[in-house]
């Protein structure tokens, strides 16, 4: 395995210096998140710019850039959507992988985290994992890992998904084609064809520009992928006419990048090496990142909290030590009482003062 991945990682390095100046560009989405990243600084128009700009980049690398963003951003480049459905997979760490769900459970579960992502893609996923062929239901709701997963392999794969139901299927969900004579062809003239697209020539380079910086290049599976997938399950080259649904050949693929425990680095690697936005070791990086990461935030932002309680009663310790200042002058012997609770009063607010100091510190871009 360790070989597999050193010799795929020297083709990649390879194929990126073959590349000219607008596929490479495209292929990792810099002209995205360089536009992005300077309408916020015009916006907020810091007298920092350089600092932000940093700040801006490290939450990229580290995974943190689509906190509390819009679908737009977080549906705009390949690195965003793996993301997204990363940071579901760790905010809700605590639910069990075998919690089962329905969809409108799931549903707002993701709307904490973007609260205009779209029913309709949660519902396609819900559907498909939950219908077992054109009548019947599977009889149970899907498990939390499992729709963790599909979401993962959808979302990412979304427009090539999308192209299979309207081309091949005819909008019908249900419906059957021949996997040999029919699924099998158009899947290869959809794979050479966004091969194409996404190795634009200079030519094509100038009218590309505007339109890159509002849509990606969409992410198909290379066809060697399905070469390989249908062999497997002996779909094909066997002597018999088998037929699929829609529903069918989704869970297919959910099952098979679902299956291993790294699905992010399987998902790359069913791409064209041509076409992968990132290698399958920069894929686990960045999710072993994002992990680290938001613990570090959700440590920093319960510092932060409990601080705040601490120094709301603060306050009061010092209105009584004054009125133990007029007290100490009877001739009651009340004085260590009153000294101990204004002494006490100071301890907790230098203890909270420390650390708020420390929390503010912090400087992660969120």
């Amino acid at each position: 395995k360790t070989m597999h991945l050193t010799s795929r990682e020297m083709l990649d390095e390879k194929i990126r210096h073959s590349l000219n100046s607008h596929q490479f560009l495209s292929k990792y989405s810099v002209r995205f998140y360089l536009h992005d990243v300077v309408q916020q600084l015009l916006y907020i128009r810091t007298d920092k710019p350089l600092e932000y700009i940093a700040k801006y980049f490290k939450s990229v690398k580290h995974a943190t850039h689509v906190i509390n963003r819009n679908f737009s951003y977080i549906n705009a480049t390949p690195r965003n959507r793996v993301c997204f459905v990363s940071l579901i997979e760790h905010t809700y760490s605590h639910i069990a992988d075998t919690q089962t769900l329905s969809s409108d459970e799931f549903y707002q579960l993701i709307l904490l985290l973007c609260p205009d992502f779209p029913e309709s893609l949660i519902q396609i996923v819900y559907r498909i994992l939950f219908f077992t062929s054109k009548t019947s239901l599977s009889g149970k709701r899907p498990q939390f890992r499992t729709l963790i997963e599909a979401l993962l392999v959808y979302f990412f794969f979304r427009e090539f998904f999308n192209e299979v139901l309207n081309v091949v299927f005819e909008h019908d969900t249900n419906s059957e084609v021949d996997v040999q004579k029919v699924l099998f062809k158009q899947l290869k003239s959809f794979c050479a064809a966004n091969l194409k697209m996404n190795l634009a020539t200079k030519e094509q380079v100038n009218e590309k520009k505007d339109h890159e910086l509002k849509h990606m290049n969409p992410c198909y599976p290379s066809f060697d992928y399905f070469e390989q997938l249908f062999l497997k399950h002996h779909y094909i080259d066997d002597g018999l006419e088998k037929k699929m649904s829609f529903n069918e050949f989704c869970r297919l693929m959910f099952q098979e990048l679902g299956s291993q425990s790294d699905i992010h680095g399987d998902i790359i690697r069913s791409m064209d090496l041509k076409c992968t936005p990132f290698t399958p070791r920069v894929a686990r990086e960045t999710h072993s990142n994002q992990k680290k990461h938001l613990a570090k935030i959700l440590y920093y932002n319960d510092i932060k909290m409990q601080s705040k309680k601490v120094v709301k009663p603060a306050t009061a310790p010092k209105s009584t030590s004054s009125t133990t200042k007029k007290k100490v002058s009877t001739p009651v012997d009340t004085t260590s009482v009153d000294e101990g609770e204004s002494s006490g009063g100071s301890d907790v607010e230098s203890e909270s003062t420390g650390t708020a100091s420390e929390t503010d510190s912090d400087d992660d871009y969120t």
